[in-house]
């Protein structure tokens, strides 16, 4: 990235990097995106921004998935006689 700042890959490659080592959502999506812009033709570019866009999908279900089981275990402990 430093010696070309207009290289597709290395923007996706960074944006994975982001995401994977730093967890670093607004990151990723950012180069991921950027890397789509400077290469709308390359398959590769999009690969990368899939990976992103999948492991945010996984994170996004398992938040709900979290956040349903904790609804129903404080419901159930509201419900519960004493």
């Amino acid at each position: 990235m430093a010696l070309d700042e207009e290289l597709a890959e290395g923007h996706g490659a960074l944006g994975l990097l982001r995401l994977l080592d730093d967890w670093d959502w607004e990151a990723a999506d950012a180069e991921t995106g950027r890397a789509i812009e400077l290469a709308p033709s390359n398959p590769y570019v999009y690969w990368q921004r899939g990976v992103f866009l999948a492991m945010q999908a996984v994170a996004m279900n398992r938040f709900r998935s979290i956040s349903m089981q904790s609804r129903l275990i404080l419901t159930r402990l509201l419900q519960s006689p004493r």
